[in-house]
């Protein structure tokens, strides 16, 4: 993407990736990422190095415009206080596990689980269903006064282990995450049971 082309926005993407990481911006790559049924005025943008081989990116959300940096140590905390104090929408809880897994991903390797059917095989889900009772695995948010719960779950592809994750958010943007439930489906589907 030539520097002619990139809009306002982008252009502080790219100086704050540079700025961050000292990085020549001729071997970054930029693109926008198409977003369906999320508010108006927010940007995700996906950068890749060029000069690296393997899986190298990094992801921003800009909001209105405004660059909230992965680099910062208040990034995150920023964009959720914007995020959750605007009155032009309400985001849901799949939109909040995808911000919170461009900014503070735990684990490498792992997917957020939208929808049961389509992200784990039959007998995975057979396994879940018989010894554990989950037949349903798509995030919940639920509001605490001024705060939120968010409870989701992910899938460590390489391993074939389930986690189900709690992240609170404080008033201000604050985070709190941590797993409660961890599954081993080779285990499960071999009839183990693991918690």
């Amino acid at each position: 993407m030539s520097q002619q082309s990139l809009t306002k926005e982008q252009e502080g993407v790219i100086e704050d990736i540079v700025r961050y990481l000292g990085l020549d911006p001729k071997c970054l790559e930029l693109l926008t990422i198409p977003l369906t049924d999320w508010p108006d005025g927010i940007s995700v943008y996906y950068i890749l190095r060029k000069d690296r081989h393997g899986r190298i990116f990094y992801h921003y959300i800009c909001f209105d415009g405004e660059v909230y940096s992965p680099f910062t140590p208040d990034g995150l905390e920023r964009l959720l206080n914007r995020l959750l104090s605007s009155r032009r929408f309400t985001l849901t809880a799949e939109q909040l596990v995808n911000v919170l897994l461009m900014y503070k991903r735990p684990e490498p390797f792992m997917t957020f689980v939208t929808d049961i059917e389509k992200d784990l095989s039959p007998s995975s889900r057979h396994a879940l269903e018989y010894y554990y009772g989950l037949t349903d695995l798509t995030p919940k948010l639920t509001e605490l006064e001024e705060d939120y719960k968010l409870v989701f779950w992910t899938l460590n592809i390489r391993r074939e282990i389930l986690k189900r994750w709690n992240a609170f958010i404080y008033e201000g943007g604050r985070l709190r995450l941590s797993e409660d439930i961890i599954i081993e489906l080779r285990d499960a589907r071999l009839g183990q049971q693991s918690i």
